[in-house]
């Protein structure tokens, strides 16, 4: 448990007590493999929700919904959230240009960049990073 299991199964193991366990912990499971997934390729423009779907080897509608319920939101808007933490930390953190940023963040386009930080954090990045200094 100290490793970080998030339960544990007595010997011998019983069929219908592992099955409970593996089945409560089943949506943590599949949030985090989805957030995961999103992590590793969110600076990857061109990423859809067909790529996660092909990695994980499901369906369009079972992938779409099993995304939606486990993570409260559709794949656009949560890689959209992840891009647009990620741009701020790269704000915060560095002096890179905001195209660049952009760029590493996996928005096409600056504009693209300055639309969804403003409806996130209510300020353009230009502006939040000049509130930073």
């Amino acid at each position: 448990m100290q490793a970080g299991a998030v339960d544990f199964v007595e010997k011998p193991v019983k069929q219908d007590a592992f099955t409970d366990i593996v089945m409560r912990h089943l949506p943590d499971m599949w949030a985090n493999l989805f957030n995961a997934f999103l992590l590793a390729n969110y600076g990857n423009a061109s990423l859809t929700f067909d790529d996660l779907r092909r990695h994980f080897r499901f369906s369009r509608s079972y992938g779409s919904a099993q995304f939606k319920k486990h993570l409260g939101k559709s794949f656009r808007a949560r890689l959209r959230e992840i891009r647009v933490e990620k741009a701020k930390y790269l704000l915060d953190e560095t002096e890179l240009q905001l195209q660049e940023i952009s760029y590493q963040c996996g928005f096409r386009a600056q504009a693209r960049l300055t639309e969804a930080f403003r409806a996130f954090y209510g300020v353009t990045p230009s502006e939040y990073r000049k509130k930073q200094t």
